[in-house]
């Protein structure tokens, strides 16, 4: 009697691998997405806080705070995604400031924060964006 089974997998059991191979790859690639978020999210909050240093450190009593466009280092931080630059403005009598971005993910937010009712008064951002305080919301201002 000669037996004629060969050693190796059957195409079944390579297909469930495959398969599991593929549910593990992209349970990793989910979890890899929201670090990601999280991490420009903390890119961004860490640029409105240097802005912010920016803003104190050259605050002059008669002239106020500096216009960031035309007076900032070098070039302005950019959002780490879109590339586009973050929300200032001054209020009128230029010596209150708002700087602001929108964060990816709300839960990423910081404590703190302004509302859109505690802008300094006149002041309008540019680019236009919403501050909000909520924790479920992702527009994130700070100020003086």
């Amino acid at each position: 009697m000669t037996n004629n089974k060969r050693g190796g997998f059957t195409l079944i059991e390579m297909l469930v691998v495959v398969a599991i191979i593929g549910l593990l790859s992209s349970v990793v690639v989910v979890g890899i997405g929201s670090a990601r978020e999280k991490a420009r999210d903390t890119k961004r909050i860490a640029d409105l806080r240097s802005i912010q240093s920016y803003l104190e450190a050259n605050y002059s009593s008669p002239n106020g705070y500096p216009d960031i466009a035309t007076t900032y280092p070098s070039s302005l931080p950019t959002d780490p995604k879109s590339g586009t630059h973050y929300s200032y403005c001054r209020s009128i009598d230029i010596q209150r400031y708002a700087v602001g971005t929108t964060l990816e993910n709300a839960s990423n937010r910081p404590s703190g924060g302004i509302a859109a009712a505690d802008l300094p008064s006149g002041c309008v951002l540019s680019p236009a964006m919403t501050c909000a305080n909520a924790a479920a919301d992702k527009g994130y201002c700070i100020t003086n």
